[in-house]
């Protein structure tokens, strides 16, 4: 008899440890989705900046850079006395680290924000340019 109630005392033991597997299965897989795997976001495909330039003299301010092909066709707004801003969403190139830019002042004049990152071209231009995010 003390067989049989150990026997039976084993296979409860046994039949609640299969339950509590099963449940822990199925609270790591539901409707299709791996419970213990945590769901990965995408990684950003673009990143939004804003160009900025104080100039007195500007009658009108556009950007040039790597982003456009160096074609100044990106209008900046007036904000306050003489400030130019333009804000943007630029694409995230994996192949870059940096985009160069410049302005363009009355349609005419190439400049840079002398407070914004500058770089040296090695034909020896002067460039602003803004850090691609990782």
């Amino acid at each position: 008899m003390i067989d049989d109630q150990t026997n039976l005392f084993r296979t409860e033991q046994e039949k609640k440890m299969r339950d509590r597997n099963r449940q822990k299965a199925d609270l790591t897989y539901q409707n299709g989705k791996d419970l213990q795997e945590p769901e990965r976001t995408p990684a950003p495909t673009e990143f939004e900046y804003e160009f900025v330039l104080t100039n007195a003299i500007a009658q009108r301010v556009q950007v040039a850079g790597e982003f456009n092909g160096w074609k100044p066709n990106e209008e900046l707004t007036k904000d306050g006395n003489d400030k130019w801003v333009f804000k943007t969403v630029l694409p995230i190139d994996s192949g870059k680290d940096k985009y160069e830019y410049k302005f363009v002042v009355n349609g005419s004049e190439w400049v840079v924000n002398p407070n914004l990152p500058q770089t040296k071209t090695k034909e020896g231009f002067t460039n602003n340019f803004v850090h691609i995010p990782n």
